[in-house]
């Protein structure tokens, strides 16, 4: 096939003028309006006058409150058993074991995508014997949402087009506000994540403009269960892009002890 050059000159003559639409893409990631962009500046003399909240503890020195979580374990390890005594401990305002010490209660949400209801049902009869409730009705502060073989994503990915919040997130969304939870616990990352895990923007999309958007529209602290890849176990404990470990305040992982 015969390449034709085009000069400047030719250009301007118009020559070049019907075909440069099959050229010259046209960019509008930058075109936006500007009532689109959110943001605020402040001076940080004004800031500094203004009151200043406390950092709270929802575990001390583990999990701050009004952020997002990361709970890694290989498959068989009960990272969904721990979560499960986890969040019943804090929705009750109990310390869990020796070490995390609970400040107050939470209202408190797990949403399971792999394990069935029978199954944390049967879980749960076990945990109420270990950390001592033998009143069942005091567990109205803990909340369960079965989930298993479900479109559980909550944004999803398309080449194409921009990253958009789904339906689930939406109806997440509304039952967070309606239930008022405060401590919510997603198990696991791979059901909730529609993206390429080794892709940094849309990693980095999802903690931040997904998760975050949560966080900071809702008031929640939110506890993410993932499994870690097979070089994950043995090095960096983790699974896909570095984003991950960055774009969660905390990072947990459970291994089971050499015999």
């Amino acid at each position: 096939e015969k390449k034709v050059i085009y000069t400047w000159n030719k250009y301007q003559a118009g020559e070049f003028n019907d075909k440069i639409d099959e050229y010259i893409k046209e960019q509008t990631t930058f075109d936006k309006p500007e009532k689109e962009i959110k943001a605020s500046i402040i001076k940080v003399s004004e800031l500094m006058s203004m009151k200043c909240e406390p950092i709270n503890w929802i575990i001390d020195g583990w999990l701050m409150e009004k952020t997002i979580c990361g709970l890694y374990a290989p498959a068989g390890t009960g990272k969904s058993a721990i979560a499960q005594a986890l969040g019943t401990c804090v929705s009750q305002g109990y310390d869990y074991g020796n070490k995390l010490k609970v400040q107050e209660r939470y209202k408190t949400l797990y949403v399971a995508c792999e394990d069935t209801t029978n199954i944390f049902q049967s879980r749960q009869k076990s945990i109420n014997s270990s950390v001592g409730i033998f009143d069942e009705a005091g567990l109205e502060n803990f909340l369960y949402m079965e989930r298993v073989g479900e479109d559980n994503r909550l944004c999803s990915f398309d080449d194409a087009t921009e990253p958009k919040l789904t339906k689930f997130y939406y109806y997440l969304e509304k039952e967070i506000k309606h239930q008022n939870i405060k401590f919510l616990i997603l198990d696991v990352l791979q059901d909730f994540f529609g993206g390429n895990e080794i892709v940094r923007s849309d990693v980095n999309y999802f903690m931040k403009a997904v998760l975050g958007k949560m966080v900071k529209d809702l008031g929640v602290t939110i506890l993410v269960i993932a499994h870690p890849s097979l070089t994950g176990q043995s090095g960096h404990k983790y699974s896909g892009s570095t984003s991950w470990r960055g774009g969660f305040r905390s990072m947990w992982y459970l291994d089971k002890l050499d015999d």
